[in-house]
């Protein structure tokens, strides 16, 4: 994580090939309208998923340098936020 980021937006995923890329995306315009977009990091983890989501996060996270993906083994979003 950068030293700058003044905020760390969380996303817990499970199975969510089908939403995921919009709602990434729509996080990279809203980050996009602030005064400085680096603020702000994301950080997507998998939660054992069974489809592309992982693929998908991935992608965005080699595309932007504000975006992580972590997997964590365990479901459940309380495992995503610790």
């Amino acid at each position: 994580m950068h030293s700058s980021c003044r905020a760390v937006v969380v996303i817990p995923a499970y199975n969510e090939e089908k939403l995921i890329e919009r709602c990434l995306s729509s996080l990279i315009l809203s980050a996009k309208n602030l005064a400085d977009p680096d603020v702000v990091e994301f950080v997507v983890v998998d939660n054992g998923s069974d489809d592309r989501t992982f693929a998908i996060a991935k992608s965005f996270s080699l595309k932007y340098k504000n975006f992580y993906v972590l997997r964590e083994k365990k479901r459940g979003s309380g495992y995503a936020r610790q």
